[in-house]
């Protein structure tokens, strides 16, 4: 599990090893064990080392680390999580965004550090030898997984938004966030289009890897800011407004 340092001021790489034993390494230096005694550290990092491109929407990762916590609680959990798996990553703090970085509501592993991860190495190595066909069904299969399962087995990704990470010339300013009525969130109104189009809030749920539990929170914070009481005064107010 070594690979070779970057040089100069640039991150080293983040080495991590899911098969068998947890065991983390920035460039040579291995991280102790007993620097994992938080779990939900040590989750965070496996779930975005196994989820796809190594991103999961923020909510995403408040939901499955902290399911039974309110969403403010769930978030200052998520916030101390962040904090404290960063200073092991990098004690310095000189690299926490090449890391672990949370933007546009995306917590991302690497964006911009070089990642090695036994799991992608094994099934490089396995694909190298197995008919193709055979991969492609295999892999189908695999995919077909809950991200619970994914996790558990720590042998597949969760499914993600597949955003390109960006490249120097495309580095720009940010653009201004979408102004929505009523105060509503981005996710708000995302779970608002889909209640109106007709589906359950389970379906809403499996739609946005989410848990039933979640959806029905926002649908609460949509009626409180929107002083009503029902999916249908809701789907009225989404459709006045451009948002159905």
């Amino acid at each position: 599990m070594q690979l070779d340092s970057v040089s100069g001021t640039d991150p080293e790489a983040l080495q991590i090893q899911l098969l068998g034993r947890f065991r983390v390494a920035v460039g040579a230096r291995a991280i102790a064990e007993t620097t994992w005694r938080l779990r939900k550290v040590r989750s965070l990092i496996k779930l975005l080392a196994l989820a796809s491109m190594h991103r999961l929407q923020r909510e995403q990762v408040m939901d499955l680390l902290w399911p039974d916590l309110e969403p403010e609680a769930a978030a200052n959990g998520l916030h101390q999580t962040l904090h404290v798996a960063r200073r092991i990553l990098d004690p310095s703090g000189a690299h926490h965004p090449s890391y672990l970085q949370l933007q546009d509501e995306i917590l991302s592993l690497c964006p911009t550090a070089p990642l090695w991860i036994d799991v992608e190495a094994f099934e490089a190595a396995a694909r190298a030898k197995t008919d193709e066909a055979a991969w492609t069904a295999a892999w189908a299969e695999g995919r077909a997984m809950t991200l619970d399962q994914a996790v558990a087995a720590q042998l597949q990704r969760a499914p993600v938004p597949q955003q390109p990470r960006a490249t120097p010339e495309q580095t720009g300013p940010p653009l201004a966030a979408t102004v929505y009525p009523a105060s509503l969130t981005a996710r708000e109104v995302e779970v608002r289009r889909l209640v109106a189009s007709g589906l359950t809030d389970a379906e809403v749920a499996e739609r946005l890897v989410l848990s039933t539990r979640t959806v029905n929170k926002h649908l609460q914070s949509i009626y409180g800011k929107l002083g009503i009481t029902s999916r249908s005064a809701a789907t009225r107010f989404a459709v006045d407004h451009g948002l159905a």
